[in-house]
């Protein structure tokens, strides 16, 4: 989830070493802040909690782009939602967060709110489940390398592609699990399916529905040919490369339920 989706959780999850960040001010100072290099198991300040789920995120982001982030990103951790609130808005200019908004990813950064803070500063997420754990901290990773492939590397002018943004983090993270999949289903059975692109990220079923999207993307062009998309912010760039109008898109998308899934 990038900075205009910030619902994700993540757990066991801690950086030790405090660092200011100079853009905040001092009574909204995040609990923890340090440049990560591109191989965050580099940095001396991950603490052994987060460093596994950092190696494994990382390894899961390789096999799926054939590459890795390349470039230096922040990492944050808050100790309440108070300095995480004010960060996002220093930073992202975000007048508030929800309540269940407990991490952030750019290309330039990777927030988190402590998740020994969840139980009274957030909704909505078990800090005890780590397959979910895993594949949320992969999730936000990628909008980080997402990011680093962008001009725009803040994704600011990303909201027409949020169904794009958002399902390619979670194809590549596995949180397209058959969950989503049948919840995405339902969901266009029941006709509340997206008429539009640019709705793609709507609604309860949003993370299967744009999930299966970008897998039916990536099925079509081939892996190499999905990476060249990262780049886009717009839908009309995305449906140029797939050779097809939005509305023979989406008829395509809504056909491939009623076909056998293929493995992303």
């Amino acid at each position: 989830m990038c900075r205009f989706d910030i619902a994700a959780a993540l757990c066991g999850i801690l950086i030790t070493t405090v660092v200011a960040s100079p853009n905040l001010a001092a009574d909204s100072r995040p609990a923890a802040s340090q440049p990560t290099n591109p191989a965050p198991t580099s940095a001396p300040a991950i603490s052994p909690d987060l460093k596994p789920l950092l190696d494994r995120a990382a390894r899961t982001i390789e096999q799926f782009f054939g590459d890795t982030i390349a470039q230096p990103y922040e990492t944050h951790v808050f100790a309440n939602r108070a300095e995480m609130s004010a960060f996002a808005a220093a930073k992202w200019k975000m007048s508030e967060l929800p309540c269940w908004a407990v991490a952030m990813g750019t290309g330039s950064t990777f927030a988190l709110l402590a998740p020994q803070s969840w139980a009274k500063d957030a909704c909505g997420h078990d800090a005890a489940d780590a397959v979910a754990a895993e594949r949320l901290i992969t999730h936000e990773l990628v909008h980080v390398y997402h990011g680093q492939h962008r001009a725009d590397a803040e994704f600011n002018q990303a909201d027409e592609v949020g169904w794009f943004v958002e399902g390619l983090a979670i194809l590549a993270s596995g949180q397209l699990d058959d969950q989503r999949i049948r919840q995405a289903a339902d969901a266009i059975r029941g006709g509340a399916g997206p008429k539009k692109l640019v709705d793609g990220w709507s609604g309860n079923a949003r993370y299967g529905l744009a999930g299966t999207m970008v897998r039916l993307v990536d099925q079509r062009l081939g892996r190499a040919k999905l990476k060249t998309l990262l780049a886009a912010s717009n839908n009309a760039t995305i449906l140029a490369a797939l050779g097809m109008t939005e509305e023979e898109f989406l008829a395509a998308w809504r056909q491939s339920f009623a076909q056998p899934a293929v493995a992303p």
